[in-house]
């Protein structure tokens, strides 16, 4: 299990599925919400590097925030049938 890190949220998230629970709230992972990689924006938006999910588990990831806190990886997830990049607020997968 990976924790997930969302704001001043914590989730769980299995490492072989990337399946997503909250236990603050006692939601277990369903397989409909899971972790698929993660993104580097460039200053003008544009996808610059990607990493899947395997990346995520191994740690190869080892710097979400810059040094001045901005997000510098964004975590892509599967929800209910769409992609999503997470924006804010700041997460790290550990």
């Amino acid at each position: 299990m990976k924790t997930i890190q969302y704001g001043s949220e914590y989730m769980e998230m299995d490492e072989n599925t990337g399946n997503i629970s909250r236990p603050e709230i006692g939601m277990k992972g369903s397989g409909d919400w899971c972790v698929v990689g993660a993104v580097l924006f460039n200053n003008f938006g544009n996808i610059v590097a990607r990493a899947d999910l395997s990346d995520i588990v191994a740690g190869n990831i080892k710097d979400w925030q810059y040094k001045n806190g901005k997000q510098k990886w964004h975590v892509l997830d599967y929800d209910h049938g769409s992609f999503r990049t997470w924006m804010s607020p700041d997460h790290k997968i550990y």
